[in-house]
Parts: C-alpha cells; structure tokens; sequence
C-alpha cells in the first residue's frame, strides 16, 4: 500500500531540486498540476503519471546534465510505477480536553 504521504515526501525532494532552475510557465504549469494531483486527498495514480510524462519531456535536457533532479525525479516516478492502487491517507488524531478540567481524555 501507498500512502499519500509518501507522495507528498517525494514531491518535496524533488520540488526542492526543480527550485534550482528557471523554467517555462509552460514547465510550471505541469508542476502545478502534478503537485495539485499528489496533494489531491485522494491520489490520482492516472494523472500523475500523465504528468510526470509531460514533466519528464519538458525537463529531460536538464536531468541530463543535474544527477539530484534527475534522481529524485526517478524516485517519484518509481513511487507511481510501483504504485498498485490501493492508497490510504494518513489522518491527524486529535487529542479532547475535558473541558471542565482542562485534562486530556
């Protein structure tokens, strides 16, 4: 299973190296809309691959020449490859507090 936030963690990785460069609005289009699709509550496996394919095009002269990007964009795109479809998204526990004596429950 997938989690989300694996997604997300990745994401990150990668987003952190595509900050290095300047890129066409056309580029950062796509990485909207792939960013939009892994921060989806309900990951897309369909559309983030259709966009890691269009990203992968439009930035494949400079993963030739930066080994980190190049990896971490590998490392996302493994993520969605050996993805099998079943997802689960972590949620946040809250902890209650008993009002009348401010004590956790």
């Amino acid at each position: 299973m997938t989690s989300s936030q694996d997604y997300r963690r990745q994401y990150e990785r990668f987003y952190a190296e595509m900050r290095n460069y300047l890129w066409t609005v056309k580029t950062l289009t796509i990485l909207a809309d792939l960013e939009e699709a892994i921060y989806d509550a309900f990951v897309d496996t369909d559309r983030i691959k259709n966009n890691l394919k269009k990203l992968e095009s439009a930035i494949k002269d400079t993963m030739k020449d930066d080994e980190m990007l190049s990896k971490a964009f590998n490392e996302l795109k493994e993520i969605n490859e050996e993805d099998n479809g079943n997802h689960y998204l972590l949620l946040h526990q809250v902890e209650e507090v008993d009002r009348d004596e401010n004590k956790q429950i």
